[in-house]
């Protein structure tokens, strides 16, 4: 939480997301259906957000 000290509530929101993200493909070696079934999002859905969040690595790793 103290490196989210001086965010606003979207910024930190965004990097709550995207650990979480990152974490759940970390988890599943990259299957985005089953990250995404984690996660409560369709395939579309986590896709998305890799891309908003340029997550290139499908295991999360290089976010």
């Amino acid at each position: 939480v103290g490196a989210l000290e001086n965010v606003s509530l979207a910024e930190a929101l965004e990097e709550v997301e995207r650990r979480m993200i990152s974490d759940a493909l970390r988890r599943h070696k990259g299957n985005i259906s089953r990250a995404a079934r984690e996660l409560g999002l369709t395939r579309r859905g986590l896709y998305l957000k890799i891309d908003r969040y340029h997550i290139t690595d499908r295991d999360g790793t290089n976010d």
